[in-house]
């Protein structure tokens, strides 16, 4: 299979030896088959990589940071720019926070106007507490909970994370990526699943009563619009 975090990290190699400080790159994808991508930095990943290996299920770095992410019934995104790109640079938080804005609210009014969906993700506001950080730091999967600007959906009386993200800093550049989830992955046989999916719940799952979507069609619909509002 292509690896989308070889693609993104030769990107923003190109990104930071080639872009003006205006320059600015975006685009959703699908992966062609399921995969589990894990943060740069992420720790007590063994008994994952094992399990996830043992369905032969490919495991891949990520250049950016975050926790593990079972891809196949996501739609993410990947955005590139200059650290001073005058709309979305700053610092890692501040230019963090600035695109899930963004992308937020872009998502909000798609799914509104093309699925007619009463969708309303949210931008998560929560202090990041040292204990905090560590009860995120000892989960698994990266939606089992949710910490600042990550998208989170409110559904009978639960707090449902369904968009996440990690940023990496390069020279001069950024690169942030982030994984929305879509399907309800039903059609996955019970045996093939990971134990860490267990719980998780889609937009599908909450807005279409688990009826999946074509992911490549939604892709495309997503960066026509994307290219619109950029």
């Amino acid at each position: 299979m292509l690896n989308p975090m070889l693609r993104d990290q030769a990107l923003l190699e190109f990104t930071d030896n080639n872009f003006s400080k205006n320059d600015f790159l975006a685009f959703f994808y699908t992966w062609d088959e399921r995969a589990l991508s894990l943060g740069k930095i992420q720790r007590n990943s063994k008994e994952v990589i094992v399990e996830t290996h043992s369905k032969n299920i490919p495991v891949i770095k990520r250049p950016s940071g975050g926790k593990a992410v079972i891809h196949g019934e996501d739609i993410c995104f990947t955005v590139i720019a200059k650290q001073n790109h005058p709309e979305f640079g700053g610092a890692l938080i501040e230019s963090y926070s600035k695109i899930m804005h963004f992308l937020i609210k872009f998502l909000n009014e798609f799914f509104k106007s093309k699925y007619q969906w009463n969708t309303n993700i949210e931008l998560k506001q929560k202090a990041k507490s040292c204990s905090e950080i560590n009860i995120v730091t000892n989960q698994t999967n990266c939606f089992s909970n949710s910490i600042n600007c990550e998208g989170i959906i409110r559904s009978s009386e639960k707090e449902i994370k369904i968009l996440g993200a990690a940023q990496s800093m390069y020279a001069n550049s950024f690169l942030q990526q982030g994984s929305l989830i879509v399907n309800n992955k039903s059609n996955i046989l019970e045996e093939n699943k990971l134990s860490f999916e267990e719980g998780l719940e889609s937009l599908v799952d909450i807005y279409n009563k688990g009826q999946n979507i074509d992911l490549e069609k939604l892709c495309q619909k997503l960066n026509q619009e994307l290219q619109v509002k950029i």
